[in-house]
């Protein structure tokens, strides 16, 4: 069985197929640039989950 960090054992639990699907929201000032951290995490997102993009 896998441990965690602290040696406590990780148990998984498969999600229920009626499960509700949420939005990923990504916002940051349009004053700000994203690091390259950020940008590589929307970049991700982007290419696992779709282009789905609003600019408002």
């Amino acid at each position: 069985m896998p441990l965690s960090r602290e040696g406590l054992p990780i148990v998984t639990v498969p999600l229920a197929r009626d499960a509700v699907v949420e939005p990923v929201v990504l916002a940051w000032s349009p004053d700000a640039e994203p690091t390259a951290r950020a940008a590589a995490t929307m970049a991700l997102i982007r290419e696992r989950l779709g282009q789905q993009e609003r600019i408002t």
